[in-house]
């Protein structure tokens, strides 16, 4: 199975369906390239430095195609299979034990804001999703590159 090849249309399918055509575009050039070559180089040089791919978040102050709801999810996601397309291409020996480690990544703490004057505490639900979404995506992910749909999860998770 190649799943680099499907990692990365699955990033292509998040970017395009949420309006964010520059890494969209750029994705797409990576394709190709294995597709022809093999070649990860493109893909690698998107990250690290200012304004690089892993710099990206997927807002609507962004304009892209989400609602404020969503953010928390689709930012899971795009944060799981970056950290996923990354993984594999510099990997030698990929499996799917090596991938599910991988994307074996929760935080340990729910954040939220407490008053320090009075104590009074409050978690949003941006604050209960972003905590819950780790868990939930990485699962989706696994799940969907095992059945060989992992295209199809960002349909399955844009939650809510």
């Amino acid at each position: 199975m190649d799943y680099y090849k499907i990692a990365l249309e699955a990033l292509y399918k998040l970017l395009n369906e949420t309006g964010e055509t520059f890494w969209a575009d750029w994705i797409l050039k990576d394709i190709k390239l294995w597709e022809q070559n093999k070649s990860k180089e493109h893909h690698l040089s998107a990250y690290g430095g200012m304004g690089s791919f892993n710099d990206l978040v997927i807002c609507v102050q962004n304009k892209h195609n989400v609602t404020k709801k969503q953010e928390p999810w689709v930012n899971t996601l795009l944060m799981h299979l970056q950290s996923l397309s990354i993984f594999i291409a510099k990997s030698k020996d990929i499996n799917m034990k090596s991938i599910e480690d991988n994307l074996q990544c929760h935080p340990s703490k729910i954040q939220g804001t407490r008053c320090l004057s009075c104590g009074y505490s409050e978690l949003s639900l941006t604050n209960i999703d972003g905590f819950i979404a780790p868990k939930i995506v990485s699962d989706g992910i696994a799940k969907s590159l095992q059945n060989e749909k992992l295209i199809d999860v960002y349909d399955k998770l844009k939650l809510p």
